[in-house]
């Protein structure tokens, strides 16, 4: 499953379900709330940043900036992340329209 930008910044501390593996998404197109199963890597993933990677933060926000005082991560500082680490990856910026968007970009991850 891939998630939107702003699905990924949306997600609640309170939403994740330890016990069940699971977590509550809200959905950016309808709204709606989907219950999720944690896959194993997503687990050990979220485990791992909340160990070493979250900045103590008072927060309900799962993503929360690096920056004091450390609030909720917006989608547009996730889009400067992404472009930042493609550019030192050396994945050039195509012409606008053509190129990998956020949306491109999540459905071939999905696809893969």
């Amino acid at each position: 499953m891939g998630l939107r930008t702003s699905e990924a910044t949306g997600l609640l501390m309170k939403n994740i379900d330890w016990k069940n593996k699971t977590f509550t998404l809200r959905r950016a197109k309808n709204y709606t709330g989907n219950v999720v199963q944690f896959s194993r890597s997503l687990s050990l993933a979220v485990k791992r940043y909340l160990e070493f990677g979250r900045p103590n933060s008072p927060c309900n926000n799962l993503l929360v900036s690096f920056r004091p005082p450390h609030g909720p991560l917006r989608c547009g500082s996730v889009s400067l992340l992404i472009t930042y680490r493609m550019k030192r990856l050396g994945i050039q910026e195509c012409p606008q329209g053509t190129g990998l968007t956020s949306p491109r970009l999540r459905h071939r991850i999905v696809e893969k």
